[in-house]
């Protein structure tokens, strides 16, 4: 009797142990894969935020904060129409019989160049005046654009920016690389070029490499 009470005993025991092992058994598992999918996910933000943020960013600290003062508005290709910028408004992807195709429609704006004296500490240096890094890098020979369907609107921007900006004598603060503005982003046309303001600010930048880490790292304590 007493032996059928021992072996009873502990056959409920392993049972527990048995239930125990495989509750915190399955757990492991997905604490483990959740750790796999947290390296992945940090993998994919740190590549994507290195094409956005993190490279551009990199770019633009060759920019110091200095001041422009107006020299010089060139309107010429704003009087007439036919000198506008043709820009695209609207983009589709098209299945065609030769594959994928983007057909953009394509909307017109003035092209407005603001020449500007930048301080440096060499000196005076001209140089053209333009809105942000984005909109340099599209049109560079233009101080701004917009891209509306409407090309009335466009217009009205660019005068919009050009009663803002476009007055021969004011002065303002801006950035200006010293050295070039050749890089993967900025090509040396042999023209100077000032932005008026940057893309991306340091807290951008510390936090496209805080949060990435901290996930790859949250993945690799968890595995």
């Amino acid at each position: 009797m007493k032996i059928k009470l021992c072996t009873s005993v502990v056959g409920s025991k392993t049972n527990i142990i048995k239930k125990v092992e495989n509750h915190f058994g399955l757990n492991i598992t997905f604490i483990i894969l959740g750790g796999i999918a947290l390296c992945i996910i940090s993998f994919s933000l740190f590549m994507t935020l290195n094409f956005t943020v993190i490279q551009s960013y990199h770019d633009e600290t060759n920019f110091k904060k200095t001041t422009c003062t107006v020299r010089e508005v060139d309107t010429q290709q704003m009087n007439n129409k036919e000198d506008w910028y043709k820009c695209p408004w609207k983009c589709t992807i098209n299945h065609t019989p030769e594959g994928l195709k983007t057909v953009c429609e394509l909307s017109e704006f003035p092209c407005l160049r603001i020449v500007v004296d930048v301080s440096t500490k060499n000196g005076l240096k001209s140089a053209i005046l333009h809105e942000s890094p984005d909109k340099y890098q599209k049109y560079p020979d233009c101080s701004t654009y917009y891209c509306d369907m409407d090309s009335v609107v466009n217009e009205k921007d660019v005068n919009r920016f050009r009663r803002k900006y476009g007055n021969i004598g004011d002065t303002f603060s801006c950035y200006f690389n010293v050295d070039s503005l050749e890089s993967d982003y900025y090509y040396d046309d042999g023209q100077e070029h000032a932005l008026l303001r940057l893309t991306y600010s340091t807290a951008s930048y510390v936090n496209s490499l805080l949060w990435p880490s901290l996930c790859g790292l949250a993945g690799i304590i968890f595995e």
